[in-house]
């Protein structure tokens, strides 16, 4: 999934605000990729893209 898109639905279900939303790729992830997604209001985001089997492991571990 591309990050424009991911940002697009995280608008639609009211996660993050659309006000002038800025995005950069972030280094230092191995097989994932890194975003810093920002916006008017000065909240930021970090998001994580990687295949979902990868991020439900990953999750598990966290939790």
């Amino acid at each position: 999934m591309d990050i424009q898109e991911i940002i697009k639905e995280l608008v639609n279900k009211k996660i993050i605000h659309s006000n002038t939303i800025e995005y950069k790729q972030l280094n230092g992830g191995t097989i994932s990729n890194l975003y810093l997604i920002g916006n008017s209001d000065n909240a930021k985001y970090v998001v994580k893209l990687n295949e979902p089997q990868v991020l439900e492991s990953e999750a598990y571990f966290l939790d």
